[in-house]
C-alpha cells in the first residue's frame, strides 16, 4: 500500500509496516468446525470485523478470493519465502481501494530478488507432532538493462496436532455461567456412545452399561452425562494437516523512456483433512430428519414400538400411548467425519504504467498505470462419515421375514428392493449396517475475480508546506462464484445441516476515484509534520443503487519519530453469492448471557443497567 500510495503521486502516510500478520480469522486451528466447505481457510479477520471485511492486496492490487462464495483471501495460497513486508491500513479504506476494506486493508509486498535462494524449513513440537517439513526455491535477475523478473517455488506440509495429546483441549469444557468454568466429565457431550432412549416423546433417557439396560435390582438406568457422556475433544484435532504447493512469478520491463510493462502470475494448491468426532445423532433434531425443505418438516428417524429389536426392559416400561422411542447416539461405531478439501487459486495480473513531467505549476513526475487483474478458485470437498438418515429410517422399520423363520427385513418394499438393511440400535451394529449407513458427500465450486483499474496522480501546486497533490481513477471490478453441494445434502437424506446450492452470481461495480494530499505545516515547532488526507469514490453497481464512500484524515508529527493520526470514513462490502443466495438450516449453541436466567449473574450488568 505504500508503493501503491506513491506510485499515484501522493505522500504514503497512514499506514503500518508488519513483518507478519497475524491470522486472527480462521486458520488451520480454528476450522474444524467452520463448515467442510471452509474447514482449512488461513484468513485475516482486522478489527475482528470478518476476514470478507478485509481486502487484501498484492504489490497494491487485488489477490483472488480463497472461496468459491465470498471475498475473503487464503493465506494458505501466498507464498512466505518471497515475501518483502507486509503493510497494514486499519479502518475503512474503501474510498481509496474500493469495496471489502471495511476493516482495513492488507498489501503484500514481494522481494525484487537478483541470484539464486534455496531454503529449507523442519519443525517439530516438545510432544512430537505437528511435524512440519518445507522448501522453497526463489531465483531472479535484470532483464538486460531494462526490467527485471523474479520466480518462487514454495512446498509445505504442516503436521497434525490432536486434542488428546494437549491438556488445553483434552477434556470437553464448558462455561455454564460467567463464573463457572467446568472441565471432564460434568462437560462430556449428553449425546454418548450408547443409545440412550426414551419411552415415548418425553420423560427421561435410559442407556446400558455393559450391556444391560438395568442395574443390579432390575431398574432401568438412567442417562448420566459424567458416566455415559462423550468426550469430544478426545477424538478432535489441535491443527489440521495441510499440504501447500505454491508458486510466483513477476516481471517489468522498460518498453520506452517513461512507460512500463508488468506482470505477475500467482498459483497456489492447498489439500486439508480435518478429522472430527461422529455425528452426534438426535432422532428429533431439524439436522438429523430425514427429507423435508424449505417450509417443510422432515421425517423424524425415531424408532416405532414394533421394532422387534427393542429390549424387553424398555418394552415393558413403555406407556401404552406410546408410538415411538425419541432416541440419541454418538454415531463414532459407524466412523468418524472428516472434510477432505483441495483449493487451487491461479491469480494473473498485466499491465503498464509510467510517468511524465508535469506541466502545471507545482511541477515534478506524474505517475500513471492500467492493470487488469483475474483470479480463478476451485474447490473440491468431501465429508466421510455421514450418515443417511433416510436408510435409518427405513432400517428402523422392521418386521419378521416370513420367508426366513427368525430372521428380520425391513418393512417397506421399497426399501427393500433398494437393498434396505433392518438396524439395530440397542447392540453394536454389525458390519453390513455400517455399510448400509454411511456415506461420504460433499461440495465444489469455483470463483472469479476481474479488477481493471487505472489512475493517474501527481503534485498540482506548491503550498508553503509542500506540493498539494490528487490522484484520478476509474475501476470496474466484478466477482462470480458458485458452490453446488451434492444432492444428498440439498434433500437432507445425510446427517448435518440441509443446505440449498449458492447459484453463479455476479456483482458488477463501476467506479470512479478521487484522492487528495494537502499539506499544511512542515518543519516548524510541535509541527514537524501536518497535513491533510482525503479521498472519495462513487460506486455504481450493477444491482442496488449508486453510493458513495469517503475518508477524510488529519495526520500530525509533533516531533521526529511521533505521529498521531485521526481518520473518519464510510466503508462498503460488496454483496457476494453466498449472502444473495442458497439458505441453510443453522442451529444456535450458544449460551445467551442477556436471558432471565443468566444476566443477573453477569456482573457487567450493573455497570450497563437502565
Amino acid at each position: 500500500m505504500l508503493e501503491a500510495r506513491k506510485s499515484r503521486g501522493l505522500r504514503a502516510r497512514t499506514y503500518a509496516d508488519a513483518p507478519l500478520v497475524a491470522s486472527f480469522g480462521t486458520s488451520r486451528t480454528q476450522s474444524t468446525f467452520a463448515g467442510a466447505a471452509s474447514s482449512g481457510l488461513n484468513e485475516v479477520n482486522l478489527r475482528n470485523l470478518n476476514a470478507r471485511r478485509t481486502l487484501v492486496l498484492i504489490n497494491g492490487r487485488r489477490a483472488p478470493s480463497g472461496t468459491t462464495f465470498n471475498s475473503a483471501v487464503d493465506f494458505n495460497t501466498i507464498p512466505t519465502a518471497n515475501i518483502e513486508r507486509i503493510d497494514v491500513l486499519t479502518g475503512g479504506a474503501s474510498a481509496i481501494y474500493g469495496a471489502d476494506a471495511v476493516a482495513g486493508a492488507i498489501n503484500i509486498i514481494t522481494k525484487k530478488l537478483d541470484g539464486v535462494e534455496i531454503g529449507g524449513n523442519y519443525s517439530i513440537t516438545g510432544d512430537h507432532d505437528n511435524k512440519s517439513p518445507g522448501g522453497y526455491l526463489m531465483m531472479g535477475g535484470e532483464l538486460g538493462d531494462r526490467g527485471h523478473g523474479g520466480l518462487t517455488v514454495q512446498y509445505e506440509d504442516e503436521g497434525i496436532v490432536h486434542c488428546s495429546d494437549r491438556y488445553l483441549c483434552a477434556q470437553d469444557v464448558t462455561w455454564f455461567t460467567p463464573d463457572q468454568f467446568v472441565r471432564g466429565p460434568a462437560a462430556y457431550s449428553a449425546v454418548g456412545a450408547n443409545g440412550k432412549f426414551q419411552l415415548g416423546n418425553s420423560g427421561p433417557f435410559y442407556t446400558s452399561r455393559n450391556g444391560s439396560f438395568t442395574d443390579a435390582n432390575g431398574a432401568l438406568i438412567p442417562f448420566s452425562i459424567p458416566i455415559d457422556g462423550y468426550n469430544r475433544n478426545a477424538v478432535r484435532t489441535l491443527a489440521i494437516p495441510t499440504k501447500r504447493l505454491m508458486f510466483a512469478s513477476d516481471g517489468d520491463y522498460e518498453i520506452f523512456k517513461g512507460v512500463s510493462a508488468f506482470a505477475e502470475l500467482n498459483f497456489g494448491q492447498v489439500k486439508t483433512n480435518a478429522p472430527f468426532e461422529g455425528n452426534p445423532f438426535q432422532s428429533t433434531a431439524f439436522g438429523n430428519l430425514f427429507g423435508g425443505g424449505v417450509g417443510l418438516t422432515g421425517l423424524q428417524d425415531s424408532i416405532p414400538v414394533n421394532n422387534p429389536f427393542i429390549p424387553a426392559a424398555l418394552r415393558a416400561a413403555l406407556p401404552a400411548n406410546a408410538t415411538v422411542l425419541n432416541w440419541q447416539q454418538r454415531f463414532n461405531q459407524l466412523g468418524n467425519r472428516g472434510a477432505t478439501n483441495e483449493r487451487n487459486t491461479v491469480r494473473v495480473l498485466a499491465g503498464f504504467k509510467g510517468s511524465f513531467e508535469s506541466p502545471l505549476p507545482a511541477g515534478g513526475a506524474w505517475n500513471w498505470e492500467l492493470s487488469h487483474v483475474y483470479g480463478h478458485t476451485t474447490l473440491s470437498s468431501v465429508t466421510d462419515g455421514l450418515v443417511r438418515t433416510d436408510r435409518l429410517y427405513y432400517g428402523l422399520r422392521v418386521e419378521a421375514d416370513p420367508g426366513n423363520p427368525g430372521q428380520y427385513r425391513c418393512s417397506d418394499p421399497g426399501a427393500r428392493a433398494t437393498g434396505c438393511v433392518p438396524i439395530n440400535p440397542f447392540a453394536p451394529y454389525t458390519q453390513a449396517m455400517k455399510d448400509y449407513l454411511t456415506d461420504a458427500a460433499g461440495q465444489h465450486g469455483a470463483s472469479d475475480l476481474e479488477d481493471t483499474n487505472a489512475f493517474i496522480g501527481g503534485p498540482v501546486f506548491n503550498l508553503p508546506a509542500g506540493p498539494l497533490s490528487i490522484v484520478l481513477g476509474i475501476e470496474r471490478r466484478s466477482f462470480a462464484g458458485f458452490l453446488d453441494y451434492d444432492d444428498v445434502i440439498n434433500k437432507a437424506l445425510v446427517t448435518g445441516n440441509q443446505l440449498a446450492d449458492i447459484s453463479r452470481i455476479k456483482t458488477v461495480t463501476r467506479e470512479a476515484y478521487f484522492e487528495t494530499s494537502i499539506p499544511i505545516l512542515k518543519g516548524v515547532k510541535f509541527a514537524e509534520d501536518l497535513a491533510f488526507d482525503g479521498s472519495f469514490r462513487r460506486s455504481d453497481p450493477n444491482s442496488g443503487d449508486k453510493y458513495n464512500t469517503w475518508a477524510t484524515g488529519l495526520v500530525w508529527e509533533p516531533l521526529s519519530g511521533i505521529r498521531f493520526r485521526a481518520n473518519k470514513a464510510r466503508a462498503v462490502r460488496t454483496p457476494a453469492p453466498d449472502v444473495l443466495s442458497g439458505n441453510a438450516q443453522t442451529f444456535g449453541v450458544v449460551n445467551d448471557p442477556c436471558t432471565t436466567s443468566r444476566r443477573n449473574q453477569n456482573a457487567i450488568r450493573a455497570m450497563t443497567r437502565t
